[in-house]
């Protein structure tokens, strides 16, 4: 029996246009910190294609370009792109940040130049030259897992990713007892959100509760430049830093699930793996709803965790909360494994 929630059937009010029409939202382009650079990617042409070479020495030198990097440069050293998915048997098909010896999508990105100015790196991005081998690209996904069809990733026989059937209560039982069984072939839209400006991040490492004030200082005919005062304020804030003891917080974010009840048990169980406090549960509409305060680091995969436990009758919402201190020995970890990181030049 279908379980009902508080969202079937009725008219849902939208939450994010006050502040669209009030002209408070923002996009991360809008926003601007001291001393931002800009990223600009050089992306594939080709939905399947071998890169044969990657030249970015005329990228190199154009104004305004402070680095360019390759899949060669961060294979290795940074990881690869990671999938929430928690499914088993599933293949596990490597996708590293930038395409290395072979593109699987057009628009994978291949290079990247970063550079003091957003227009400049974008010209820079056109002096990018890439060489590739098309390759054949097969976009109907059933013609895609038929027998010879090409391969995304040679290393498997075909380009089935994961076999995954769900199901609850007596299927067989449940056909047996119908009075009617229809058949019926449904073709599922691609997931393809198409927004303004896709899932941006604009990261940097706001300190709080802190004040500096310079005391005294000399001034040298010769040595006294604007730019050795500002190397001198850096380094005395971070010493400052050290001797501080700083606090490290993390954001908490405040979820909703709504389930049926004989899944209850699973999913608090699974809340508390993931250090997140309990609020409430109530139950009503024939559901049961938990109210919970969870780390927003934990919650990396959990809309896949959440449909694994409930087989797929259980969903959530979240939304921002707070900041909290970091527990001590996750924070311990943190700054250990941050020591331990080659430095590189």
């Amino acid at each position: 029996m279908a379980t009902t929630t508080r969202y079937i059937g009725k008219a849902l009010k939208r939450k994010e246009d006050p502040r669209l029409i009030q002209g408070l939202g923002h996009y991360v382009d809008d926003l601007r910190l001291p001393e931002m650079h800009h990223a600009v990617f050089v992306r594939s042409p080709h939905a399947h294609a071998r890169i044969r070479s990657v030249d970015i020495s005329k990228a190199q030198t154009a104004p305004g370009v402070v680095l360019v990097i390759t899949g060669k440069d961060v294979k290795g050293v940074v990881g690869t792109v990671p999938c929430a998915a928690v499914i088993p048997d599933m293949k596990h098909a490597t996708r590293p940040v930038l395409a290395v010896d072979k593109v699987r999508f057009v628009g994978e990105a291949v290079a990247m130049i970063v550079g003091t100015d957003h227009y400049a790196v974008r010209d820079a991005a056109d002096l990018v030259e890439v060489d590739y081998e098309p390759l054949t690209a097969v976009v109907n996904p059933e013609k895609a897992i038929a027998n010879g069809s090409p391969l995304l990733y040679e290393q498997y026989k075909d380009n089935v990713a994961y076999r995954w059937e769900i199901e609850g209560g007596d299927l067989k039982k449940a056909f047996a007892q119908a009075d009617k069984i229809v058949k019926a072939r449904i073709i599922n839209q691609r997931l393809i959100p198409v927004a303004m400006e896709p899932r941006g991040v604009l990261a940097n490492y706001p300190m709080v509760d802190l004040k500096v004030a310079v005391v005294d200082g000399t001034f040298h005919e010769v040595d006294s430049s604007e730019l050795a005062f500002k190397m001198a304020g850096i380094f005395a804030l971070k010493d400052a830093v050290k001797k501080a003891n700083p606090i490290l917080l993390e954001p908490i974010m405040k979820v909703e699930v709504t389930t049926p009840d004989e899944y209850q048990g699973d999913l608090l169980g699974d809340i508390n793996r993931r250090r997140g406090k309990i609020v409430a549960i109530e139950a009503k509409n024939n559901a049961t709803y938990l109210y919970a305060e969870v780390p927003l680091a934990e919650l990396f995969g959990y809309a896949t965790a959440i449909r694994s436990l409930s087989k797929g009758r259980a969903s959530y919402s979240m939304e921002p909360l707070a900041f909290e201190p970091v527990p001590s020995s996750i924070m311990a970890t943190i700054l250990d494994s941050v020591v331990k990181k080659p430095a590189r030049t």
